[in-house]
Parts: C-alpha cells; sequence; structure tokens
C-alpha cells in the first residue's frame, strides 16, 4: 500500500499530515464508525463535527488533516467573526496605527476575508507556542498584490515578532 505523505507550510507551523506510517499503523477499515461518526487514523470514532475544529480529538491528528486545509481554502471570515474565533484563544490584542478595521484603509488592521485556515493556523502557532500574540496586519490594503496567495486574498496574516515568537521558530525550525 502506498502512502503520499503531504508537508504544507502554513503561518509559520510545519505540519506533517496524510502519512499513516507517521503514527504507526495503517488507517483502520472503513465502515467500522457509524455514519455520523468520523474514523480516526487509530481506529477511534469521534462525532464529525469535531473533525476539522483544530483540536486533536483522535489523538493522532488524524482528524486534522490536509483534507481540513482542502476544505477550508475557500471560506473565509468577516472581521467580526474573526476577532470572535481568535478571542477563544486569547488572541485579542489586533495593532492598528489608525485604530480601526477599514479593509480599504491601509492604516487599518482588517480581518475581512481571511481565510478561516489562517486563522486556524494561528491559532495553532499561539498554542503550540505558548506566545502573546500581537496581530499586525491582515487583509487591509498596502501589501503585494503579487501572487494569489496574498494579504488581501486572506491567506496571510502579520504578527508583532517578540522573543518568545522568535525564540520558538528558532527551536522547531532550523
Amino acid at each position: 500500500m502506498k502512502s503520499v505523505c503531504i508537508l504544507i507550510l502554513m503561518v509559520m507551523h510545519l505540519q506533517l499530515t496524510n502519512c499513516w506510517w507517521f503514527w504507526g499503523k495503517p488507517p483502520a477499515p472503513e465502515g467500522t464508525c457509524n455514519s455520523k461518526q468520523f474514523q480516526c487514523a487509530n481506529d477511534k470514532c469521534i462525532r464529525s463535527s469535531r473533525q476539522c475544529n483544530n483540536k486533536d480529538d483522535c489523538g493522532d491528528e488524524s482528524d486534522e488533516d490536509y483534507t481540513c486545509y482542502v476544505n477550508d481554502m475557500k471560506n473565509t471570515f468577516t472581521h467580526e467573526e474573526a476577532v470572535a474565533e481568535l478571542a477563544k484563544e486569547g488572541i485579542t490584542h489586533i495593532k492598528s496605527s489608525g485604530s480601526c478595521h477599514d479593509k480599504t484603509r491601509g492604516e487599518c488592521t482588517s480581518l475581512s476575508g481571511i481565510r478561516k485556515n489562517c486563522i486556524a493556523q494561528l491559532i495553532k502557532f499561539k498554542i503550540a507556542s505558548g506566545c502573546y500574540i500581537t496581530i499586525t496586519g491582515g487583509t487591509e490594503v498596502g501589501h503585494s498584490t503579487t501572487g494569489s496567495r496574498r494579504h488581501n486574498n486572506g491567506y496571510k496574516i502579520d504578527i508583532r515578532v517578540t522573543n518568545c515568537v522568535t525564540s520558538y521558530i528558532k527551536s522547531n525550525y532550523r
């Protein structure tokens, strides 16, 4: 049986996904869980609603694999929705030189149109690093307009560089 290993770099988080051999055994035979459940690679059954919720409910991360990213790529938040989602995890400081969140003004920091997966990966980074996160840039005008995966398309978010952020990145991504 061939396995496909996919490495994805998303918002400073290197994630090894879709590699059953990484967890030591192949996926469980399909059909073990009922229709309202997701079957984890380790044979555990969890409620389907717990798949792709940025929490390792399976214990092997198979409920948070690459398919979550693919399924989530088109889904975006309004500014208010993104702020609420971040606040649930204690990310409440959004720095703006203009004290605003209007996407059409460069002095604002807007999260309007930010991809849900971008927010999810920032939350994962915050939890893994334990760092205090300050958002300094989002989807507002003033960022590069080159390429399709840019700030104003919701693919990138800027955070303040702190000693904690720098130390975590240097310790985990050499």
